[in-house]
């Protein structure tokens, strides 16, 4: 107890609070700023309250992006994002992974600019991922990764670029996942 009451003297109580006010604020600022781009996939459910079922939403994708996919590839994962947002900086390191970890599969990068006005209408935020296989089935459509962070730990994209190709039925629609979004 004397240690402890010499470590705070009444001249050093400043300091030690100081420290503890500083830690607070960066541990605060760094939730806020984490838990800010920290979104639903599919928030305000405008997929889901302008599709009647999956089905509709699986075929009005498959006919918007199938013109993207390489014939060549086995699989095609187009990655849709926006110029200038913030969680392209969290996923730059996790793309390249992608593209060579994978190279019998196309990894495309879109810009949400660039898509055309139906495309865009069926992307709730961004950055979205729609995996085609070669065969025009859609395997996935949702966010790239769970969480802030993306990396292959937090992804959806490896897992089901390691499988082979799905059936028609077994299309994965993601809406709810939670991840850094713009």
């Amino acid at each position: 107890m004397s240690l402890l009451r010499e470590l705070i003297q009444p001249k050093q109580k400043v300091p030690v609070i100081l420290i503890c006010c500083l830690f607070i604020w960066a541990v605060a600022s760094f939730w806020v700023l984490n838990t800010n781009d920290l979104r639903v996939f599919d928030k305000n459910f405008n997929l889901q309250n302008e599709f009647q079922n999956s089905e509709e939403l699986i075929a009005a994708l498959e006919t918007e992006f199938t013109p993207l996919v390489d014939k060549n590839s086995i699989k095609t994962a187009i990655v849709i994002q926006k110029l200038g947002c913030r969680c392209n900086r969290y996923q730059e390191d996790h793309l390249q992974q992608l593209v060579s970890k994978f190279p019998e599969h196309s990894i495309q990068l879109q810009s949400f600019q660039n898509l055309t006005p139906k495309q865009a209408k069926l992307i709730p935020s961004v950055t979205a991922v729609v995996i085609i296989n070669k065969k025009g089935w859609l395997e996935y459509f949702g966010p790239l990764n769970s969480g802030i962070e993306c990396n292959s730990h937090s992804s959806f994209v490896e897992s089901l670029l390691e499988v082979g190709i799905r059936s028609k039925e077994q299309a994965l629609l993601n809406l709810q996942g939670q991840s850094c979004a713009c």
